[in-house]
This record gives C-alpha cells, structure tokens and sequence, in this order.
C-alpha cells in the first residue's frame, strides 16, 4: 500500500510538470495522474496547446513554440518582432510590458 502511495504521488507531480510544459492545466493533470498513474503516458504523448503567456504558434510553420523564442525549434526561421500600438502615445513598438517611448502598458 505505502509503495503504491508514493507511486500516485510521484506519477502525479510528474503529470503536473509535464502539462505545464505543453501548456495544460497543471492542477487537472496532477490530480488525474495521482488517481490513475497510468495517464502520465498520455499526458506525454498529448500535443502541446498554445497557452497565454507561455507559448505561441509560428506564423511559418504552425507549430506551438514557446512565446520567448526568437527562432523557431521546428522549421529554423527567424521569428518577426511583434509590433502592437500602444494606446497611449499611439506609436507602434515591439510587444513587451510598457511602451518604450511613453511607459503606457502595452496590452497582451
């Protein structure tokens, strides 16, 4: 019984982590691979999902890669700078937090 206590334990962290990599809900996973430890293995075959904050689609390839990347893991292309208006001075500047020019924050 204790083995298969630190088993579900062990399979559960490991879920989390692994859907929090691919953009999936951590609390979720961890508590359905804690129950059934079996699920960790579909988890870790389940594709990425593009997640707010943490990852993107290339514009080139459409593959989900992280939202820092410069460079695209999958087909190697070089990444566009994302150009948004900012709402306060209204000049068009790489996303980010705040506008370079004026310090308005610069909506996601």
């Amino acid at each position: 019984m204790f083995r298969f206590l630190i088993l579900s334990i062990v399979t559960g962290v490991a879920g989390a982590l692994i859907a929090e990599r691919k953009g999936r809900n951590t609390a979720l996973w961890g508590a359905l691979c804690f129950l059934f430890p079996i699920l960790v293995l579909l988890v870790l075959v389940l594709p990425s999902t593009v997640s707010r904050g943490r990852t993107k689609k290339c514009p080139y390839c459409a593959e989900i890669i992280k939202e820092e990347a410069q460079v695209c893991k999958h087909c190697g292309r070089e990444l566009p700078i994302e150009m948004v208006e900012c709402p306060g001075c209204g000049k068009y500047v790489p996303r980010g937090e705040n506008c370079p020019e004026c310090g308005h924050s610069l909506p996601r």
